[in-house]
């Protein structure tokens, strides 16, 4: 991720009055990392809302864009590219799925769907996903994929007491912060959504740039594999690893959150703001890759068992008007395993009578 060496250049002058700047922002939204959510002055998954990132990144960053051109959609991608970029290193989480889970959430049709009551639990707010195998979009290799929960309003009280609304999605195709993108104005592709509800890709979709289509509804097949990875993230039915470097306790009960971030920052009743120094290196649905593989081995030697393997897959239904995802493990299926299912489940049921 060379491109972020160069963000760090680009604001090596500036580095300790920036520093300066977020923490005061972050000071806005004072509380104990264990306080209940109505003590924050908005939603603490969100690092900084918009609002305040465009203060911040107003001078230098974004002066030097009209410096260039005035394009306005340029100018706004690359605000969405400075947002995300800059939220994600106060966090500094890359994730990187196990083999199996990839290839089964990247062929999901699902990913055509935003379910927001699923996506504002996204781990620590910003992420992001280290593809194990490079994706397409457009023609363009993508080797990550960047997203970050966000709030559209344009006052901050309107904040209060309410989940996040925006997404913001940025694919890692190319170094947007060299000198040679900078003067020419080419992000990296970014998608914004309304997540204020549910609803299919193309009808949450805000803002587009960078990426061609003839018709609106192309986006919802263009966008699945990245977007069915970002759901993911944000189940509990997933396990994670820490594989960073020095980690003592590799498997984890609980992903990290807001308040891990919150716990790092906060110091005496102030914030503290330097961005960690390491990356924090997660790997994603290693068990159920690891017994996946082991259960197909073993199907494979008994050919004369009727055992059928489901993979692990998303179901979607209707719950009040909107689309609600949900995440199924990979199991082994048999005619006596669906009996025994059948039995425990009348027997649970008895018992509530």
């Amino acid at each position: 991720m060379q491109y972020l060496v160069d963000l760090e250049a680009q604001y090596e002058a500036v580095k300790k009055s920036f520093y300066q700047s977020v923490a005061a922002k972050k000071n806005i939204n004072a509380a104990r990392p264990n306080s209940a959510l109505s003590e924050f002055n908005w939603h603490p998954n969100v690092f900084l809302p918009s609002i305040l990132w465009r203060e911040i990144l107003e001078h230098p960053f974004l002066a030097d864009l009209y410096l260039h051109g005035r394009i306005e959609s340029n100018i706004l991608a690359y605000f969405a590219n400075y947002l995300v970029h800059f939220s994600w290193r106060y966090s500094k989480s890359v994730y990187k799925f196990d083999d199996y889970i990839f290839d089964c959430l990247t062929s999901s049709p699902a990913g055509r769907y935003l379910d927001h009551k699923l996506l504002t639990n996204l781990p620590e707010g910003s992420v992001y996903i280290e593809l194990v195998k490079p994706l397409k979009l457009n023609g363009q290799i993508v080797h990550g994929v960047h997203a970050c929960l966000n709030f559209s309003d344009n006052s901050l009280q309107s904040l209060k007491n309410k989940l996040p609304n925006q997404l913001i999605v940025i694919f890692n195709t190319h170094n947007p912060f060299s000198q040679e993108n900078l003067m020419n104005q080419n992000p990296q592709p970014t998608l914004v959504f309304d997540i204020s509800r549910s609803g299919k890709v193309d009808q949450q979709l805000t803002f587009i740039h960078g990426i061609s289509y003839k018709a609106k509804e192309d986006l919802n097949e263009i966008s699945s594999p990245f977007m069915s990875l970002i759901s993911a993230l944000c189940v509990d039915e997933l396990e994670l690893d820490n594989f960073s470097k020095g980690s003592v306790k590799q498997l984890i009960k609980t992903k990290p959150s807001w308040k891990d971030n919150e716990q790092h920052y906060w110091n005496k009743g102030d914030y503290k703001v330097n961005a960690p120094t390491n990356p924090k290196n997660w790997r994603v649905g290693v068990t159920y890759g690891v017994n996946y593989r082991q259960a197909k081995s073993a199907q494979q030697i008994e050919e004369q068992s009727k055992a059928r393997l489901i993979s692990l897959h998303w179901t979607h239904q209707v719950i009040d008007f909107e689309i609600r995802l949900k995440l199924m493990p990979p199991k082994l299926s048999n005619e006596s395993i669906i009996n025994e299912q059948i039995e425990q489940y009348i027997t649970d049921t008895f018992k509530c009578l």
